[in-house]
């Protein structure tokens, strides 16, 4: 069967945890490489642990952001630019605070009749994003919906005199 006519539905959780993983070793178009080094569990565990240097003059700084298809998304929006969009939202928040990028969670609920394609899109896209911005793509959760959820984690750092405040 060609990739084309595969759901999503037929490939598992795990399946698309795998394929997420593939993607995110063949989708940079800027010479990122996922660097995960400070993490010792991979983006498939269900948790990262991270080893980073916070201090007293740091911040660790988090932000979150929910998309979802019908409320978030233009009409004609493509998977790429879904994808895209779920990640920049987040990294524009740390850099509002002023925080260099530590590592990017991705939640993501989807249709079961999904096609696989679309899916690669989506992802694809994620992972450009993350490529774009430095941010290592760290973890997250896939699950099932009726439309598209996406919710992004990033985790940033901020020495404390340069954090940026509202």
């Amino acid at each position: 069967m060609k990739s084309s006519q595969i759901k999503v539905s037929e490939i598992g959780e795990k399946g698309l945890i795998e394929r997420i993983i593939e993607k995110s070793k063949t989708c940079s178009i800027y010479g990122f490489d996922n660097d995960i080094s400070n993490f010792a569990t991979s983006i498939g565990d269900d948790s990262a642990l991270t080893s980073i240097d916070i201090d007293d003059n740091s911040y660790l700084v988090t932000t979150t952001d929910m998309l979802i298809q019908s409320s978030h998304f233009p009409k004609g929006m493509t998977y790429f630019q879904m994808g895209y969009k779920s990640v920049v939202v987040n990294v524009s928040d740390l850099a509002s605070m002023g925080a260099d990028n530590i590592g990017f969670l991705l939640n993501i609920a989807i249709p079961k009749d999904m096609l696989l394609d679309d899916f690669d899109d989506l992802i694809c896209d994620v992972i450009r994003a993350c490529d774009n911005y430095n941010i290592p793509l760290i973890g997250g959760d896939t699950n099932e919906a009726n439309e598209i959820i996406i919710s992004g984690t990033a985790i940033g750092q901020v020495n404390k005199d340069k954090a940026l405040m509202k």
